[in-house]
């Protein structure tokens, strides 16, 4: 068995055994919510991660297996990255050093078992960008119609993908490879691209584009403006991509082997630095142009001593990531959330009817109990719950899960009922009787 083949099933083996013992994350809880109300696509995002949920049904009695079937699928982008390297002729060793850095950065290792719509899109994207490779190096409509395929499920996934159009406009641009381009044979990637994203299209006529008109909103414009957005951002991406090795990014954009990965990846960097100046930025948006940056470093002549020292220490970090989360003492944070969640699953059979003061609340409380836990209508931002006829109560008295500083919607204090905290549980959270007169 050759190299690549071990650490292939070595690694796989490792991510499926994780995932099995991990619980799902709220969010995760919420795209596992959607996979049993499937639909062509959602308001919050495209039906990619509810789709790929969807087939680990059947896997749901074991530990927390449904995730397998994502979790192997984006494993497969290995075979992408091994045909990417080898179509731009980068050496086999500084092949491997990327599969390091794939497998031991925590939001690219460990990170790759969490089910959210940045799943399917880190499949898609490197297998867009090995078909555009293709079509630079051979003109053949069949490369031109696989890459149409290739968005249009990337558009499936996140709409992100479109900042990969945006990349290739910037390369071909500064690059002045415009000429390589065979015109005629675009039809075929704009046909291609239009049908495999059909599902997402047609949701969104139907429903007045609201999913559109959500991600637009929510990345690129703001209520109020802070003038530490901007600072934020470029200091959560500086730490990034490991401060030791940002600063070797810059000497790929002279090698044309890693031109590619320098212009789709700064593109995707610069892009949300200049909407930093309009919106918050959250850290995930920009993951898809992670690995391209350690693409391109691995393959750049940097010290072995600097990669192994770099290396280590991610291995160290690793280590103690999951000594941590399976321990039993874990710190407050967002990863350590479902330790917390799936020892409340009681409380649904404890207080009925319960609801929970916003998706990430009810989704996990849902997933954990496999009892249904729907989000008071109109609490937090408008999300999937709020589409449910069962998001407005019938009954006079309901129970809340909440954080004790979250607010309740206009219409329930509009109603005036009487509230006792019937619970108090770990971390601020609180379970809240209400009475309506």
């Amino acid at each position: 068995m050759s190299l690549f083949f071990r650490i292939f099933w070595l690694t796989l083996l490792a991510k499926l055994t994780i995932s099995y013992y991990l619980p799902l994350l709220p969010d995760e809880a919420y795209y596992w919510v959607w996979s049993h109300n499937l639909q062509l696509s959602y308001y919050d995002h495209p039906p990619m991660i509810a789709w790929l949920f969807r087939l680990g049904h059947v896997l749901e009695p074991y530990g927390h297996a449904v995730r397998f079937p994502a979790v192997i699928f984006l494993h497969l982008s290995l075979f992408t990255w091994k045909a990417l390297f080898d179509e731009l002729k980068i050496s086999r060793t500084a092949f491997y050093q990327f599969l390091a850095f794939l497998m031991l950065v925590p939001y690219l290792g460990i990170g790759s078992i969490i089910m959210t719509p940045d799943l399917p899109l880190m499949f898609f994207w490197p297998l867009s960008l090995y078909f555009f490779i293709k079509i630079l190096n051979e003109a053949k409509w069949t490369h031109y119609a696989c890459l149409g395929a290739a968005l249009g499920l990337g558009f499936l996934s996140k709409y992100h993908i479109v900042l990969f159009l945006l990349g290739a406009v910037v390369f071909l641009t500064l690059e002045k490879k415009w000429k390589l381009i065979q015109w005629k044979y675009i039809v075929f990637t704009f046909v291609f691209g239009l049908f495999f994203s059909s599902p997402v299209i047609v949701w969104n006529i139907k429903n007045g584009f609201q999913s559109f008109a959500f991600q637009l909103s929510h990345g690129l414009k703001s209520e109020n403006w802070k003038w530490i957005w901007p600072l934020e951002y470029i200091s959560g991406q500086f730490l990034m991509l490991l401060p030791p090795l940002g600063l070797y990014f810059h000497k790929a954009r002279k090698i044309e082997s890693l031109k590619t990965f320098f212009y789709f990846c700064a593109t995707v960097l610069g892009f949300f630095f200049l909407t930093s100046f309009k919106s918050s930025v959250e850290m995930n948006w920009t993951l898809m142009a992670f690995p391209l940056f350690f693409a391109a470093i691995a393959s750049l002549n940097i010290s072995k001593k600097m990669i192994t020292s770099v290396l280590g220490v991610l291995f160290v970090f690793n280590f103690a990531l999951i000594v941590s989360m399976f321990s039993g003492y874990y710190p407050h944070g967002k990863i350590f959330e479902p330790f917390f969640f799936s020892e409340q699953k009681n409380r649904v059979d404890q207080y009925k009817p319960l609801y929970g003061i916003n998706y990430q609340i009810s989704s996990s409380l849902w997933y954990f109990s496999k009892t249904p836990v729907y989000k008071l209508g109109g609490a937090s931002r408008f999300d999937f719950f709020d589409t449910l006829k069962e998001k407005d109560p019938k009954e006079k008295i309901i129970y809340v899960f909440k954080e004790e500083r979250n607010e309740y919607p206009d219409w329930v204090y509009a109603l005036k009922p009487k509230s006792q905290i019937v619970e108090r549980l770990d971390r601020d959270y609180v379970i809240e009787k209400l009475e309506f007169p």
